[in-house]
Formats: C-alpha cells, structure tokens, sequence
C-alpha cells in the first residue's frame, strides 16, 4: 500500500551525497543556451554540416552572466498550492465473503428528477472508485446550433478545467466530460476518497461557467475548421455517417451545422449554457470502494449543485433508433470532394434486436469469424480497395447489424455485387 502513490519510479533509497553531486553541475558556467526562431534579424556566419542550416556560436552576454551569478528572484516562479485530491484514506470498505460477486448494480433511488445506481466492488478490493453521470436537457441537441453550442461549451470547459486536469492526474484521479444527444456526461475516477471533491469541483465549475473572450474566439474558430474538413474526409468516412443518418431519427448532419453557424456568438452561448440547467434529469451510477450512503450523499450533493428543477418524462429527448421494415434498401450519396477518385461502400445486414443476449453473442461471434475471410477474399484475392473490413454496429434500444465496407476506386455497384457474392457464399 505505501507504494501505491510512487508513479511510475521508485526510489529505494535518497543518497543525499549523490543529489549535492548533481546539483553541482548546475552553476551558471557550465550550460549553452540555445535560441531558435522562424525569423532572427542577426547575421549567421556557420552552416550546419547535413541540413545546411545557417547558425551562430556567440558568448553569453556579461551582463547575463552577471545576472546569473547574483541572487536571482521572479514573483512568477513558485512552488505550486499543495494538491487537494491526494487521497489521505486507502481503506477497503467492502468485505470478502464466500458469496459470488454481484453481477449487476441495484437501482440505490428513483425520485423525480434522479435515477441512482449502486456497486459495491464486492470482487477487486481496491481503493478507487467510478462515477458516471448523465445531465439530460432536451435544449443540448434540439437543433444544429444547440448541437454546436453544446461541442463549444464541452471545449471551452475543458480548457478551463486544465489545471484541476493536472493536480487530479496526478493524485491518480481522472474525469472526463462529453455533450451527447439527451444532454452531458461526466465521468470520474480514481481513488475514491478525494473523488466526490473533485465531482463537486466539477460540478460547480460547470453549473457557473461565464465564458472567456480567448477561450470563445479559438474554440469556435476550431469547430467551425472542423466542419469545413468534414467535406474533405474519405469516402468511408462519409459512408458510415451517412449509415449513421439513416438509423437514427434525429442527427444533425455537418452541412446544417454550418448553415446554423453564423449564429453562433459569446453571448448566444452564455445564453445558452445558463439556460442548460434550469430543468434536468440526472441518471447516475456510483462503483467501487464505496458505501450505499456515500452514493446517496454523492447524488444529493449533484442535485444541490445544479440547482435544477426536475425534468418532466415526457419532456426528455429519446435516442430513437429507426426500425426498418424487412426488405434490401439503397441509399445513393454523391461525394462532396471531386477531386477524390475513391467510392465506398457500406452494407449492412440487419440481425436481430440489442435486448436480445443471445442475438448480441451470436452476432460477436459471427463478427469475429467473418473478419479474417472477408478481408482475405476481397482485399487480398480480388484486390478491390485498400481500405476494406468487416464489424458490427449496435444501435440503443434497436436494431444490431453486421457491416462489411470496401473503399475502392472500382466501380461501387460491382463492388457491391462482389460483396454479395461473398455473403452469399460464406
């Protein structure tokens, strides 16, 4: 256990001879300074040998040297504040028993507005733990611009949570916060002891969020590069988002987002950031070393946090998975990139219902097995595209399919034909 805190070195023992040593070396006159710049108004007299680089070998100026030599002082250099999530408890809180480990949570509270599960790490018995939350909001992907103001948001939340990223990084905590179709995610973990600190750290920064003028300008212009390059992607790149359009009811394809963009300003988001908690839903999961009371704790402190009223079932936005009938259906797309000579095709067999256990084990199987071949066969043997493989797709609450994709410069509808061919004979 006293290791468990040492990273990736450990130190047997300190040789305090060894360390003056090393600081012995370093002393003003005994380091180069090196100085590189894509412009430097100075004159080269020296060519590096291989690259043919112009450079200069000059003496360090007295004056610096002087400077160094003295006793040096800068108001920005300092130790930094003593890290709040080092845990100070490492104690296991569940017991071993001779009965087998639970294999599912238990639903620990169901109240309006608060959907609560609970694990105890009944198998492991270490002390960390993981927290996963979802905040539904249906307004986070009603449309193209609340889609693009909820990746901002994610963006500029990031960067501003940067430093508590290092200080819990290194504490041997980890979080991460993403925008989904219904609302956010946030995911903790780590040593479960400073770890509802860090949640509510989170938590609060998130619920109080202004934005920053720096943080707006480069994170918007980021997202809007990004989808300009979504039309430059490959082809297969393309196809499978196009398959993903056409299994679910509602995804805002990139071209609507950039119609939405010139809406998109610091004010428009602040707007929409204050508004994002004033009716949520939150579904929460607490795992490892912690007891049923500190799951309740922790899912109160959640809802004082926010602050939220509670978010009526009907109001709630529903990942709904489009049910075709049976059938062979088509879907022609045009690339929006001429310049590329490449096609891509995706097809995709329809086998059974995600509820089913039975149907998600076979369909693993066959996805397994059928790998192997069908890159053989249509890559290999037949030499139709470079990019060519075989997997499955499992849609919520929906319909499982297996997928078999070629990039090819051939044409598609041959290239569809040799895929049949293979299915067919498989």
């Amino acid at each position: 256990p006293q290791w468990v805190l040492s990273d990736g070195m450990l130190l047997n023992e300190f040789d305090e001879e060894l360390v003056e040593w090393v600081q012995g070396f370093l002393v003003p006159d005994n380091f180069r300074i090196l100085l590189a710049a894509r412009e430097l108004d100075v004159d080269f007299d020296l060519t590096e040998k291989y690259y043919g680089v112009s450079y200069r070998v000059d003496a360090i100026p007295e004056e610096l040297m002087r400077d160094l030599r003295g006793e040096l002082h800068f108001d920005e250099l300092s130790l930094p504040e003593p890290n709040l999530f080092i845990p100070d408890n490492l104690e296991v809180k569940g017991q071993k028993t001779s009965a087998e480990p639970g294999a599912e949570p238990a639903l620990l509270k169901l109240a309006e507005g608060l959907e609560l599960w609970f694990k105890q790490d009944d198998r492991f018995f270490l002390p960390r733990g993981e927290v996963r939350i979802n905040v539904e909001n249906p307004r986070a992907y009603e449309s193209p611009l609340s889609s693009i103001l909820s990746q901002l948001f994610v963006l500029v939340l990031k960067d501003s949570l940067s430093e508590i990223t290092y200080d819990a990084q290194v504490a041997g905590l980890w979080f991460d916060i993403h925008e989904s179709v219904d609302g956010f995610s946030i995911t903790v973990d780590g040593f479960n002891d400073k770890l509802p600190q860090l949640l509510r750290i989170l938590l609060t920064t998130i619920k109080n969020y202004k934005v920053d003028d720096t943080q707006f300008e480069v994170y918007s212009r980021e997202v809007r590069k990004k989808l300009d390059n979504v039309r430059h992607a490959e082809p297969y790149n393309h196809v499978q988002t196009n398959t993903h359009y056409l299994n679910y009811a509602t995804v805002w394809r990139y071209s609507d987002k950039l119609s939405a963009f010139s809406l998109v300003n610091k004010q428009r988001l602040q707007k929409f950031i204050d508004s994002l908690f004033e009716q949520t839903r939150v579904q929460m999961i607490v795992m490892g070393n912690f007891a049923e009371q500190d799951a309740l704790d922790m899912a109160d402190m959640v809802i004082d946090v926010l602050g939220s009223m509670p978010l009526p079932d009907y109001a709630r936005q529903w990942s709904r998975v489009l049910l075709h009938n049976p059938g062979s259906y088509v879907h022609h797309a045009t690339m929006p990139e001429d310049a590329n000579l490449n096609s891509s095709i995706d097809v995709s067999i329809y086998t059974g219902l995600t509820q089913s256990d039975r149907e998600r084990v076979v369909l693993d199987l066959t996805s397994i097995i059928i790998q192997e071949p069908f890159f053989d066969q249509l890559r290999t043997k037949e030499q139709l595209g470079y990019i060519t493989y075989s997997s499955d797709r499992k849609y919520s609450d929906g319909y499982m399919t297996l997928r078999l994709l070629v990039q090819s410069e051939s044409n598609p509808a041959y290239v569809s034909q040799r895929i049949n061919h293979f299915v067919r004979g498989f």
